[in-house]
């Protein structure tokens, strides 16, 4: 049974305490910001703008190379090249020297390619007349030596088979682990509030702790109270920093928002429990026990991805154990499943692995409260 009147003092006190709210609420949603603006235009480097080309009287090419040139330059979104047609030389020299077309191409005895400078877009369209060239010497060579059936031949030289598929049910972003592993890492800053509420029973920390420790009540009846309160503020945090990652930043979490939640809350859990576990644990000080849980957020937060999103998949790969045990990469796969998998048993490992983490924490921390007694206070 919870001790309200200790609940709610509990709640006034980290309210209160402006450090703690500074750690676990402005400072992740400073750095989702600066993430966002940092990140805001490299999914557009992954876009091409057609290229811009010129034909120099058009009717003059073959009908093949026509044919070619047409379907690249289909209005789509993949589309290679952008093509103006042009009636007179003159006219495509001055638009390649504006620099509105990358080059022109022009028909004589051979097809021949002019542009203004060397770059990528030169070299595409070179490549594209040099495939072209090559396969009409191709198609020629057979038309010569297997009159009779030269068609079936250049069938079977221009099959292309595919032996990979996509098993994924969205195009992947790889730009969001960083904000996944953002929300992991507040859930461990959890743990700022797991310290606090132990330093307020450790007799030698405070003189709250002083007085619970002489008093011939359960350190347990005073702690609890005290986590709960911990949990309930915590959780309010991160589903104000999960509003603002959805509707502002527009970060995709997927459909199932009640389940994007549900791993938000075992996440919180499981950093308060690991700072409880962390407090009780060791006869340092305050200071000492923030720096400790630092230490491990931190490298936690980086081996699932948070400073760099490769360094998630090099861990999965190479040290796989570590994943499983990094409270973390539990919360960010979650969220990764939840966006990028139609199965849920994904998700499902690893909620239950993050709540039998922190069964794990608070069965340790029990037995080290239990266990601590003092010589003089």
């Amino acid at each position: 049974m919870i001790k309200m009147h200790i609940f709610k003092n509990c709640l006034k006190v980290m309210f209160r305490t402006k450090s703690l709210i500074f750690w676990t609420l402005c400072f992740p949603l400073i750095l989702a910001t600066l993430f966002s603006l940092a990140f805001s235009n490299i999914n557009s480097l992954d876009q091409f703008d057609p290229i811009e080309v010129g034909i120099v009287e058009k009717d003059a090419f073959p009908a093949s190379f026509q044919t070619v040139i047409d379907e690249l330059s289909k209005e789509s979104s993949d589309s290679l090249l952008k093509v103006t047609s042009y009636r007179s030389l003159e006219k495509a020299k001055e638009d390649l020297k504006k620099g509105n077309i990358s080059g022109y191409y022009q028909s004589g005895e051979t097809i021949q390619l002019t542009v203004k400078e060397n770059g990528m877009n030169s070299t595409i369209l070179k490549q594209i007349l040099d495939e072209y060239q090559q396969n009409a010497s191709v198609i020629n060579h057979l038309m010569k030596t297997n009159p009779t059936n030269w068609q079936a031949s250049i069938t079977h030289l221009f099959d292309q088979e595919n032996y990979f598929a996509d098993a994924s049910s969205e195009p992947i972003d790889y730009v969001v682990v960083y904000f996944y592993s953002l929300l992991g890492m507040v859930c461990l800053y959890g743990g700022f509030f797991g310290i606090q509420s132990v330093v307020s029973i450790e007799a030698n920390l405070s003189r709250k702790g002083a007085r619970v420790s002489v008093a011939p009540t359960n350190k347990w009846s005073v702690l609890f109270p005290a986590l709960f309160a911990s949990l309930l503020v915590l959780f309010v945090e991160s589903l104000l920093i999960l509003a603002y990652l959805i509707f502002v930043l527009k970060i995709d979490f997927g459909a199932n928002l009640a389940l994007v939640i549900l791993m938000l809350l075992v996440g919180d859990l499981a950093g308060i429990s690991l700072g409880t576990f962390i407090g009780v644990s060791n006869r340092k000080d305050e200071n000492a026990k923030t720096a400790i849980l630092l230490s491990i957020t931190m490298s936690a937060s980086f081996l699932a991805g948070l400073m760099m999103d490769s360094m998630k998949y090099l861990v999965a790969t190479y040290v796989p154990f570590l994943a499983k045990i990094n409270p973390v990469a539990m919360i960010t796969d979650g969220f990764y499943a939840l966006s990028y998998s139609e199965s849920l048993s994904r998700y499902t490992f690893d909620i239950v692995s993050l709540f039998l983490f922190s069964v794990v924490m608070m069965v340790g921390s029990y037995f080290f409260l239990r266990r601590k007694q003092y010589d003089s206070i």
